[in-house]
């Protein structure tokens, strides 16, 4: 319709038609449109908005609610866990600070009365002298057919080296190659050691002088300082070996019943408690990489009788409910025959089993795997005391029995502490996926993002008192072993000697004299060495006294004692588990900080074992030193005295080697010239160098029939 006109307006109704009026459209304005519009889309905008907004902080509200309450209930598990650890801090501060007040005095008098299970003094060379060459020697064994044709050379082989001159060269020729390498040099030591063992005053002059030799180069290469630190030279392994020589009486006389005691003693602390065996960590331990770290409830003891299968000895032992089979044997083992040599005792791992005898007349034959073996997927658990329900016995009998050829494949493993490293048990699957354990599942071995507040395991430091109470139980043996070997006072005493070991007559060769004279405990072999040394550090012109303290303790303490001290199966006839080994590296440290001359700080950082015998460190050094002081005052060893007793002792220990093998001269020649032939050519040239123009043609003779005989 037209704007801005008026239109009429007529209603019709029938033949009726009435004109009601008139209309008029106006235009509209734009601009009021638009703000209507505008206005319109504000407020939808507007209201989106709020109801987003209100959406999300409805949704935010509900996450931050979830959140809150995960939080809680963490901070709950949390809390849980502290007041657990708490609870178990608490328990075993209390436990050690009870056990530190008691218990000091278990074992000496048990231990007083031990006869000492030494083992022969051919096992003892093997074990020190040999190290690793026993299966060579006896692998170059001569046949028969052999003997013949070369047993002439080989002698004239030996003969040579008595010359001097001959071997100094031989030795130093072979120490000039680079290809000549440290083991190569131990082993030349060993070699000329096992040649010369029957004319140990002959081997004392070739030691000598190779170690002036070596002073010399040491102070061109002004390395003096820490001289015989190490076995890094032929002259310094056969220094060890002439050591283990000279010092074998004095062990059996004087050191060899503290260092028994200590190794008892040792063994049965760690076995009052419980004992892994499939990881090797003990309740009582000196080391805390070997300390059972997770908490576990008192582990109740068990007083069974035991009978063996003749029922020729009877004894009430004590076990603990959850020792392995295996670990019950062996405590059986050390409670009936303790006195006895390992190797010779009539029960062992694996020629017996250990029967329970029931009160109802039934027997029950408990191996550490069998039929009844718990197994949980690829989880294996060890058998157990408790697994057999022996506690159950109101007197539990446990039988010895010999095991038959039938019985011999059974699944026992060796040993309780795991004496034998190559078959231990692991945490970690085997080549079948089988997993083993005895006290825990160790499911938190390798996973480092285990939170250490999750963990079954706590901290090592808890256990820390329980370190102190196990080395305050073994400090009086510590000191008493201490005291043998630095002490001019401790007299020597008759040792008991295993008839069965000690096969050859006391009587056959009278033993030298052993001692200096005016201090009992002196060997001549140690007067004689320190005299030595202080001779030659004049001789080079060395006049510091703490270097001369450092080379005697280098020649004699750590390069000897300590050895033994960790490793005590050396001496005696025993087994050594790896906790055990542990627990002895933390004593032979103690004796090494002890000899030291240096003052480290400790700091809350340094290594436990440090830190537990620091106190004590300070007190070996004063009684080192004074040793050491004591031993210069004495009157000096003439050398007619020392060729007398050398020669005494080769022919006495002579006495005590009870098969030619592996001592054999023969074959340790034979070695001799194989290892030199591969510088013969060398040799060849030095020898005539220096004017041996007969022996170089003898050594090439020799060398080349030997070798294309053999």
């Amino acid at each position: 319709y037209p704007t801005g006109q008026n239109i009429p307006i007529t209603v019709v109704l029938g033949n009726q038609e009435q004109v009601l009026g008139s209309i008029r459209f106006e235009a509209e304005d734009a601009g009021a449109d638009i703000n209507i519009i505008i206005i319109i889309v504000v407020a939808l905008s507007v209201g989106t908005f709020v109801v987003v907004m209100l959406v999300f902080v409805i949704v935010l509200y509900c996450c931050f609610w979830r959140k809150s309450r995960r939080k809680d209930q963490k901070l709950d598990e949390l809390q849980m866990t502290l007041n657990r650890m708490e609870t178990v801090v608490a328990h075993e501060c209390k436990e050690a600070f009870t056990q530190l007040l008691t218990d000091l005095d278990e074992y000496t008098g048990d231990l007083s009365s031990i006869n000492l299970p030494y083992s022969d003094f051919q096992t003892y060379m093997v074990k020190t002298v040999l190290s690793g060459l026993e299966e060579t020697l006896l692998s170059s064994k001569l046949r028969s057919n052999q003997l013949p044709q070369l047993s002439k050379r080989l002698e004239e082989f030996h003969h040579l080296m008595m010359d001097r001159k001959f071997l100094l060269i031989v030795i130093k020729t072979m120490e000039d190659q680079r290809d000549f390498s440290i083991r190569d040099k131990c082993q030349m030591g060993n070699l000329l050691t096992v040649i010369l063992h029957t004319r140990l005053d002959y081997l004392t002059q070739i030691m000598k002088l190779s170690l002036s030799d070596l002073i010399r180069r040491s102070v061109v290469r002004d390395s003096y300082r820490v001289l015989l630190r190490r076995t890094d030279s032929v002259a310094e392994r056969i220094l060890s070996n002439w050591l283990a020589l000279c010092l074998h009486q004095h062990i059996v006389d004087q050191v060899g019943r503290p260092l028994y005691t200590l190794f008892r003693a040792v063994k049965g602390q760690l076995e009052k408690g419980p004992v892994d065996v499939v990881t090797g960590d003990a309740r009582y331990s000196l080391s805390e990489q070997r300390i059972i770290r997770q908490q576990m409830p008192e582990v109740p003891e068990i007083m069974a009788l035991v009978v063996t299968e003749e029922n020729d000895v009877t004894a009430n032992v004590k076990l603990l409910q959850c020792d392995t089979i295996s670990q019950a044997k062996e405590k059986i083992f050390d409670h009936l025959y303790k006195s006895q040599p390992t190797s010779i005792r009539p029960y062992t791992f694996y020629n017996s089993d250990l029967h329970m005898l029931l009160t109802n007349g039934r027997v029950v034959v408990m191996r550490d795997f069998d039929y009844t073996t718990e197994e949980d997927g690829e989880w294996k658990r060890v058998n157990t005391l408790d697994h057999y329900e022996v506690h159950r016995e109101k007197t539990p009998c446990l039988r010895l029995v010999k095991r038959n050829r039938y019985t011999s494949e059974v699944s026992d493993y060796p040993a309780t502490l795991v004496t034998t490293p190559n078959v231990q048990l692991k945490p970690h699957a085997n080549e079948e996926g089988q997993k083993y354990w005895h006290l825990f599942k160790h499911l938190d071995v390798d996973d480092p993002t285990m939170s250490p507040l999750l963990s079954k395991k706590l901290v090592t430091e808890v256990f820390f008192p329980r370190i102190l109470y196990t080395k305050k139980v073994l400090q009086n043996f510590v000191d008493d072993l201490f005291n043998a070997l630095f002490n001019l006072d401790h007299e020597p005493s008759t040792p008991y000697v295993n008839s069965r070991h000690f096969v050859f007559p006391y009587s056959a060769a009278p033993l030298p004299q052993n001692y200096v004279g005016g201090a009992g405990s002196v060997p001549l072999a140690v007067k004689y060495l320190f005299d030595y040394l202080e001779n030659e550090a004049s001789a080079v012109g060395v006049v510091d006294p703490d270097v001369v303290h450092v080379w005697k303790n280098n020649s004699l303490s750590l390069r000897f004692w300590v050895n033994l001290i960790k490793n005590p199966e050396f001496v005696f006839d025993v087994n050594k588990s790896l906790t055990m080994d542990s627990c002895l590296s933390i004593v032979a440290q103690a004796f090494i900080d002890g000899c030291s001359l240096s003052d480290v700080k400790l700091t809350k950082d340094s290594p436990t074992g440090k830190l537990l015998y620091n106190k004590d460190v300070t007190r070996y050094k004063q009684q080192v030193k004074r040793y050491y002081d004591d031993i210069r005052r004495l009157p000096p060893v003439t050398e007619e005295t020392m060729i007398s007793y050398l020669k005494g002792l080769s022919n006495y220990q002579a006495h005590q080697l009870v098969s030619d093998y592996p001592f054999s001269i023969h074959s340790a020649l034979y070695q001799l010239l194989k290892l030199t032939a591969r510088h013969s050519h060398k040799i060849l040239e030095n020898l005539k160098e220096n004017g041996l123009d007969t022996p170089a043609r003898y050594y090439e003779t020799i060398l080349h029939e030997i070798l294309t005989e053999v």
